[in-house]
């Protein structure tokens, strides 16, 4: 995992702490970074992502081997149009797909803070213009790979990060495998980035057998 943009606003003293991607694990299959070398190798990354339609919305996870875990929503995408109702979810092929996803757009959405512009008196960790506010960790290309700790302290403060999330197919939905990693606050409370796409959290939702219980995880975004 990535991170390319990180910037804090200052107030009183806190360790903000970014840990390393994963602790040693063996990654369980290919795994990608960039989205052009995963879309020229792994057709299946071109068929993944959003598909909006009039009256509803479809998620298409790839799980390897042309084997995706579809999710469709009545009303829109979530956050989009969703009625709030129980998603239909299966395991399908390229066709199948091609069969949930007829009459929908596939769409790329972003967050509307993507890209944002670092606030005066802001302290900048990592970007174009970031000082040197890392006591550990390694920049390259204007990207943080974890793991990385502040050398200033911080309490009461806002903090834009943004990051970038690897492509790992063939790792369960339902495995952390797939994208791990987080922010400590306070070297004691962790704000999650995790790789949750095409994931069910209610288990009364679920149709397709998963690995483990989604309730277990202490939390995503």
């Amino acid at each position: 995992m990535k991170f390319g943009c990180l910037f804090v606003i200052l107030g009183i003293s806190l360790v903000i702490l970014v840990p390393s991607l994963s602790l040693g694990a063996k990654p369980r299959g290919p795994l990608w970074t960039d989205p052009a070398k995963a879309a020229k190798e792994d057709p299946d990354f071109v068929i993944q992502g959003e598909y909006a339609g009039k009256a509803s919305g479809v998620q298409v996870a790839a799980l390897g081997g042309g084997k995706f875990h579809v999710s469709k929503f009545k009303g829109g995408l979530p956050g989009a149009g969703w009625d709030g109702s129980g998603p239909s979810v299966e395991l399908a092929d390229q066709q199948r797909v091609r069969v949930a996803t007829k009459g929908c757009e596939k769409v790329r959405r972003e967050s509307p803070t993507l890209g944002k512009s670092p606030p005066e008196g802001a302290d900048i960790v990592v970007g174009e213009k970031a000082g040197s506010g890392l006591l550990k960790g390694k920049v390259e290309g204007g990207v943080l790979f974890p793991p990385a700790q502040t050398v200033r302290e911080y309490g009461d403060f806002l903090m834009h990060l943004e990051f970038q999330l690897p492509y790992k197919p063939r790792s369960p939905l339902s495995s952390q495998d797939r994208g791990n990693s987080g922010v400590y606050l306070h070297n004691r409370y962790e704000v999650q980035v995790l790789d949750s796409f095409g994931l069910v959290y209610d288990p009364a939702y679920v149709k397709v057998k998963i690995r483990s219980d989604p309730r277990q995880w202490c939390g995503c975004f």
